[in-house]
């Protein structure tokens, strides 16, 4: 009525050692040895932090956002001393910028990423090969399927050399963001991945 603004320094994923929570809810917090809740660390005894969400409106996506909020959490992070940092990559657009930023997954994770990609692109090579045989097509259009199908078999047998997610997230071939394309578009059913990165790094 005043003109009054009024700014709210809300953290939501904190709460006090004597919260409800606490009893009511034991798994949501790391504990020590005795049961006693505590900042999760590695075995050296050194600060980790884990992201389990990070969600960021459709109109600011590609904005550049998210990674400026990123880069400044790095930075507090630093000043911290934390070490590690841990991410679940699976939500919406998670899975390519997780990997984009360099978290590292398990070999196993990177394997089934990585053939899943493959068989993608395997896939795509094959259909775009049969419509080039229908004669239904104009010339020109099968030769257009055949050179895109013989690109995408190129661009094959360079994914052996892919050993992390963000090789994947890279891949590109003549110019085609292979990786990006398929890694914000066609995962959507795939398991989640979990990624770290040493501040180190």
């Amino acid at each position: 009525a005043r003109g009054m603004k009024l700014i709210l320094d809300w953290v939501p994923d904190h709460t006090s050692p004597d919260h409800h929570w606490v009893m009511e809810h034991p798994d949501y917090y790391f504990r020590d040895a005795q049961g006693v809740p505590m900042v999760p660390r590695d075995a050296d005894g050194k600060l980790t932090v884990y992201h389990s969400y990070f969600q960021i409106n459709e109109s600011a996506q590609g904005s550049g956002a998210a990674k400026s909020m990123f880069k400044n959490s790095v930075e507090m992070y630093q000043k911290l001393g934390v070490s590690e940092i841990s991410v679940t990559a699976g939500l919406s657009k998670g899975r390519y910028v997780w990997a984009s930023f360099g978290f590292q997954a398990s070999p196993r994770e990177v394997e089934n990423y990585r053939g899943a990609f493959q068989s993608h692109m395997r896939m795509k090579a094959e259909n775009l090969e049969r419509r080039s045989h229908i004669t239904d097509y104009p010339h020109a259009e099968r030769s257009a399927f055949a050179a895109e199908a013989a690109k995408l078999r190129g661009a094959l047998e360079k994914t052996s050399s892919i050993k992390s997610m963000q090789d994947i997230a890279d891949f590109a071939h003549n110019g085609d963001k292979l990786g990006k394309d398929w890694m914000l578009n066609h995962t959507q059913g795939m398991d989640m991945w979990h990624g770290k990165i040493k501040m180190k790094d």
